[in-house]
């Protein structure tokens, strides 16, 4: 059997696309997505049309449960103040635009 496995998408349907241009290429026999659907991107909803229609299958990531229970913070851990603040702008958009 021939899988292609990736991971992290994080809202990035452009990113996506081209990785599944390529998967496709190489004719696999499944493609599996291992987590991360939303978050930074803008693109959460049409990421997850996109693998909804092309019956890619996947798990549950730290952010997508996070999101999904609308917990207060990501589950992400920086050290860095600004990029934490970050993190969390961008955690409460996703939340709010899924």
């Amino acid at each position: 059997m021939r899988l292609i496995v990736f991971g992290d998408i994080h809202a990035n349907i452009v990113a996506l696309e081209r990785c599944y241009e390529e998967a496709v290429r190489h004719e696999p026999d499944r493609i599996i997505h291992l987590a991360d659907l939303g978050g930074y991107a803008p693109f959460v909803n049409e990421v997850t049309e996109f693998m909804i229609e092309h019956g890619i299958e996947g798990v549950q990531g730290n952010y997508d449960y996070n999101v999904a229970h609308e917990t207060e913070n990501c589950g992400c851990k920086y050290e860095d103040p600004v990029q934490a603040e970050l993190s969390h702008v961008s955690f409460e958009w996703t939340k709010a635009h899924t």
